[in-house]
């Protein structure tokens, strides 16, 4: 059969259109290509606790005298809140940024995972990865806040702006169940893009503990009195005005007390030499509304009691720190933050807090007759800079602080007993009782 000249002439060009058609971006991928290129958006979250910022032993300034290594209890992360935002200066942004999402990940439900101490870290925790393509759009950044161990706060229906999410207060810092409730320890952020399950990038984000601990070391034996011939032996000890008011979930610090402007996971400035330049802010660091009462000392830091009911501790020698020197310290007990600011109308003894050593005194030294119960007191220091005047954080309790105290002898001058505390440049809180 003859074919028509002109069907022969256009033949390549029909090839030709055929081949481009096959390449036209708008027909549909196969399955495996969208699976290989990412058809929504799937986040995941790692927590880190420990490492950089570890429990630190308190001097002036953020770095202390460098980190310990906390317990497998107090690194335990059994839950997570996990709050996307967009701001321009992250944490500090304009308090009505509106929180976009929070996810919820728990142990409980079996999407929260890890616990295992890696390189500089006590232990991390990795989330499930889970969907978040209707909540997170492609092409933009989120920061990211998190709150750990204080139960499922995703659907809490206060905390839909950034000025809530960072007023958020907790009662307690260690649960009923032993979990110590901890909370981002800087700004983090996650860039978001097209991907699977299996190419989600997880974001990577610091925690601190919201409590303190306070570790101790005194001798099993008798102490010899200076110029005396009695002895003294430490039976136990007990913290006083433990802070029993609510805890900022995220930790602020403020450069002035008098316009009341807050830095939201702001540093602590100081250094051995110079006294702190601003506070560490708790929800009574700035009450201006302070009156000297039994019943405020008594609401939020209870007055000493010496009965035998009060919480009398011995060390817990299972739980150990360290300091440069070498001297091992045990765990006394934990306590929530406490930055009462020391100014006219503060009493030190009734708010900061401080430790109060319950002791048998021998008075002629002869430790098989019956001894005299006698109690000493030290106000726990934060930051002794070497000023003779009382800095903003001399007398303060800080979140993820382990405050180390070593009672190093006892003297007597007369019948008067009083504290003094050695010389800065030595440890610092190594007690002598005069």
């Amino acid at each position: 059969m003859k074919r028509n000249a002109l069907t022969y002439l256009l033949l390549p060009f029909l090839l030709a259109l055929l081949v481009t058609a096959c390449k036209d971006d708008t027909l549909p991928a196969s399955p495996a290509e969208e699976e290989e290129a990412g058809s929504g958006v799937y986040v995941s979250v790692v927590v880190n606790t420990g490492g950089s910022n570890a429990s630190r032993v308190p001097t002036p300034g953020e770095g202390g005298d460098g980190p310990q290594a906390g317990t497998v209890e107090e690194s335990t992360v059994h839950d997570l809140n996990v709050f996307f935002f967009q701001g321009d200066d992250g944490i500090n942004s304009d308090a009505n940024t509106e929180i976009t999402h929070c996810l919820y990940f728990s142990q409980d439900n079996n999407n929260l995972f890890g616990g295992i101490g890696q390189g500089d870290y006590d232990a991390v925790y990795y989330s499930a990865t889970e969907d978040v393509s209707d909540k997170l759009q492609i092409g933009e950044r989120y920061n990211v806040l998190v709150i750990a161990n204080a139960g499922d706060l995703s659907n809490n229906a206060t905390l839909q702006t950034l000025g809530n999410l960072r007023d958020y207060q907790v009662s307690e810092t260690i649960t009923d169940d032993g979990y110590f409730l901890m909370s981002s320890e800087s700004d983090a952020f996650i860039d978001i893009k097209a991907n699977t399950p299996a190419t989600a990038e997880p974001v990577s984000v610091n925690i601190e503990r919201m409590t303190a601990r306070v570790d101790c070391a005194w001798e099993d034996d008798y102490y010899e009195i200076d110029n005396s011939s009695a002895k003294v032996k430490i039976e136990s000890a007990m913290l006083v005005n433990k802070y029993i008011g609510d805890t900022y979930a995220f930790k602020r610090i403020t450069t002035s007390i008098t316009d009341n402007t807050i830095e939201y996971l702001g540093d602590e400035i100081g250094d051995n030499d110079t006294p702190a330049e601003n506070y560490v802010v708790d929800l009574k660091t700035l009450d201006d509304d302070f009156t000297p009462s039994a019943t405020y000392y008594a609401n939020y830091y209870p007055t000493l009691s010496l009965s035998e009911n009060s919480e009398w501790r011995i060390l817990d020698k299972n739980v150990t720190s360290t300091d440069e020197s070498g001297t091992i310290y045990y765990r006394l007990d934990y306590t929530q933050e406490n930055v009462f600011r020391v100014s006219d109308g503060f009493n030190v003894a009734a708010c900061c807090t401080g430790i109060v050593f319950k002791t048998t005194y021998y008075a002629g030294g002869n430790t098989n007759g019956a001894g005299e119960t006698r109690y000493y007191s030290y106000w726990i220091r934060h930051a002794a800079d070497n000023n003779d005047e009382i800095s903003p954080m001399e007398y303060a309790i800080v979140r993820n602080n382990i405050y180390q105290l070593e009672v190093t002898g006892f003297s007597v001058e007369a019948v008067t007993l009083t504290i003094t505390v050695v010389p800065c440049d030595q440890i610092e809180n190594n007690i002598t009782f005069d």
